[in-house]
């Protein structure tokens, strides 16, 4: 509750993150992170030069040593998953020892999502988003998270509340309208904060599942 108040993001999404990254830490990688993103960046992936700077630039800070810099196959650091260009710009101290250690002190994990998430533009007065139904009249160059409009637009164009109900009346939000399995699949209204979601990881079918977590987190299934 703390974190949350700090850095005003609902805990449920990081949560949600650390679920989907490490499977609440089960699934943590052990590779050497410079020998990954070394190996990647010269198989021709080029974002992968600047984790590679990124991980030598870790190093050179003395904040962790090389045995200690290790990640998955893809050179994502720690249970929340950090990759080190984000560790530089985002890492941060949630135990107040000091130094950020997101392999070892799950505070600064989190917290080094909580202030991604933070400066990715999110708003603790809002949620994800929500399921809708649209109209196949809606065209193509209308939809992705690139679209932003009002309520009121998307209303007027016949989307509606997935149980057929209008669409809430805010005319303080810009959102998007997606449909990530094509127009015969499921329909969503997101917001801000589906886009920093979505900003974790570049697809819609990640962001989806991080938020559909997050609801699960939040309203449990009784047993």
């Amino acid at each position: 509750l703390g974190l949350g108040k700090q850095y005003r993001v609902q805990p449920r999404f990081i949560l949600a993150l650390w679920g989907l990254e490490s499977d609440f830490g089960n699934q943590q990688g052990s590779y050497p992170v410079l020998s990954v993103t070394a190996s990647l960046a010269y198989e021709g992936q080029e974002a992968y030069r600047k984790e590679f700077i990124s991980a030598l630039k870790i190093l050179a800070s003395q904040s962790v040593d090389f045995n200690e810099l290790k990640g998955s196959s893809t050179g994502a650091m720690g249970p929340l998953g950090l990759m080190p260009s984000t560790y530089l710009q985002y890492g941060s101290d949630g135990d107040g020892d000091g130094k950020v250690d997101i392999w070892n002190s799950f505070a600064d994990g989190l917290a080094s999502v909580a202030n991604y998430l933070r400066q990715a533009g999110w708003d603790d007065t809002q949620t994800w988003g929500r399921q809708v139904k649209a109209p196949e009249s809606i065209k193509n160059d209308q939809l992705g998270v690139g679209y932003q409009a009002s309520f009121s637009h998307w209303q007027k164009l016949g989307v509606r509340r997935y149980d057929g109900g209008d669409l809430p009346g805010r005319t303080d939000m810009q959102v998007s309208l997606i449909m990530p399995d094509g127009k015969r699949g499921r329909h969503y209204l997101v917001y801000q904060n589906y886009r920093a979601l979505r900003s974790w990881q570049d697809s819609d079918y990640f962001a989806l599942a991080a938020a559909y977590l997050s609801e699960r987190i939040k309203y449990p299934s009784s047993k």
